[in-house]
């Protein structure tokens, strides 16, 4: 009986472990959308610092 409840114990470990990784990979990608967002403001600005000092 004991051993049945640790290899459920076991399995529901290794559902949580897979949900993590999948929310850690989502917030990854989000993470990288915003860097790039923000990447491209500053390029943006860049540019318009270089065209109001010609």
């Amino acid at each position: 009986m004991g051993n049945n409840r640790e290899g459920i114990e076991r399995i529901n470990q290794a559902m949580q472990k897979e949900e993590l990784k999948k929310e850690l990979s989502e917030v990854q990608r989000a993470n990288y959308r915003v860097k790039i967002e923000e990447k491209s403001k500053i390029e943006g600005n860049l540019i318009q610092v270089n065209h109001d000092i010609r």
